[in-house]
């Protein structure tokens, strides 16, 4: 999309990438696999036993309200030891140099596509600084995406038919990044009107054979709401859903991943409850905290273009990727970075610089 792509829809792209050496990139590793690791447990709880509502540290009147909240996603089995397949998160360094985090995506994580064609570009617009700079690559993190969504599924002894559902955005570069991660997965794209469910199963309809059971499906990749996913157990929705979704999913039969009713995660009450959560949940210290109200508008400095030598404010954005594996958690080595300038942000790529050896 973005190569030589002059329409209006094109995004603007910045050609001096964000750098962030490995000492950096460690910590942030770091906090972002415990991130997931205690997300990952929140879900399970919150839709399972619902202990940290009685332990007096979780914003319970908040949750329970949240519409994210899905009722019927309640004692849906995951398979395996994680429920949640990914995470995006958004965060920004403060001026004493902390990382803190603006946003969760849990309920769908995307930007892995986005990141990627940023990373093509960049390689095309400057070939020899690319070539020359000692960065982490990032397919090796598609591999190992793909590896983990294959694992996942066949653990149980099943095909491991996986579709990536999305649906028409009005965001052309929101479509544009997911058709990029179906196509890094291997998986073919489908919407709504490609499914239907049977028997407690979910299959793909062939097209003209409407009497004929379709391929079932063993995994749905959802770049889709929860909210909009099924008309009988989660509510009427403009896109149609595909009726008996939930169902197929109690039966076992369909993991739909991110899980259904994950963007509870993303509730703002909650994010800020993360570090006693933390505490009581993996007996741990949060180790990137939530951004205090206005943290972006504080950011970092640079040169003012049109002032010569005077430093600015200019706060950045950083959206980064992780996954669970079955080895732990795997955190995609780049990013999409963004200014806060009164003008349209710029997309910048974000390049993460391998360790010295001694």
């Amino acid at each position: 999309m973005f190569a030589g792509d002059v329409s209006a829809a094109a995004p603007l792209i910045d050609p001096v990438p964000l750098v962030l050496d490995a000492e950096a990139w460690a910590e942030l590793s770091a906090g972002l696999a415990q991130r997931m690791r205690l997300l990952d447990a929140l879900y399970a709880d919150l839709y399972g036993p619902r202990t940290v509502l009685g332990a007096d540290v979780a914003p319970v009147a908040q949750l329970l309200q949240d519409p994210a909240y899905l009722r019927s996603a309640v004692g849906i089995p995951a398979r395996g030891s994680q429920h949640l397949f990914a995470l995006s998160c958004t965060i920004t360094r403060t001026a004493d140099g902390a990382w803190v985090v603006l946003e969760d995506s849990v309920d769908v994580p995307d930007g892995a596509g986005t990141a990627l064609e940023l990373r093509r570009v960049l390689s095309r617009c400057a070939p020899t600084l690319y070539r020359s700079t000692p960065l982490r690559r990032l397919h090796p993190f598609f591999d190992t995406l793909r590896t983990s969504l294959h694992q996942r599924i066949r653990a149980e002894g099943r095909a491991g038919r996986t579709v990536v559902l999305t649906a028409d955005s009005d965001d052309p570069l929101r479509g544009f990044d997911h058709s990029w991660m179906a196509n890094l997965l291997g998986a073919p794209v489908v919407s709504v009107g490609d499914l239907r469910t049977g028997s407690g199963t979910l299959t793909l309809r062939l097209p003209g054979l409407d009497s004929d059971p379709g391929d079932a499906v063993d995994a749905l990749l959802r770049l889709v709401p929860s909210q909009l996913l099924d008309p009988l157990d989660v509510g009427p929705t403009p896109l149609g859903g595909v009726t008996g979704l939930v169902e197929a999913a109690r039966c076992g039969d369909v993991e739909i991943l991110n899980p259904l009713g994950a963007g509870l995660l993303e509730n703002p009450h909650l994010r800020s409850a993360l570090p006693d959560l933390c505490r009581q949940m993996l007996h741990e210290d949060l180790q990137l905290r939530p951004a205090e109200p206005g943290t972006e508008r504080t950011g970092w400095l640079s040169l003012d273009p049109d002032g010569g030598d005077e430093l600015i404010e200019r706060p950045v954005r950083i959206q980064l990727l992780v996954t669970g594996t079955e080895d732990g958690y795997e955190v995609l080595p780049g990013g999409i970075a963004t200014t806060a300038d009164d003008g349209p942000a710029a997309l910048k790529d974000v390049w993460v610089g391998v360790p010295e050896t001694s």
